[in-house]
């Protein structure tokens, strides 16, 4: 996103500034549910088990 706020900030153009703002704080929220789902994941083992075999 350093890129999109520069552009803004050479434009003067706040749109450019609140969808920087925005997309990072979406991409921010992507990386905390990552995070939270693989913590959860490996507090209950279930990470390091291998995957179901079919019958």
């Amino acid at each position: 996103m350093p890129g999109r706020r520069a552009h803004a900030a050479r434009l003067h153009a706040t749109l450019f500034t609140a969808a920087a703002v925005v997309l990072y704080a979406l991409l921010l929220g992507a990386w905390l549910t990552f995070a939270a789902r693989t913590a959860r994941a490996s507090a209950r083992g279930a990470i390091f088990l291998p995957p179901p075999t079919a019958p």
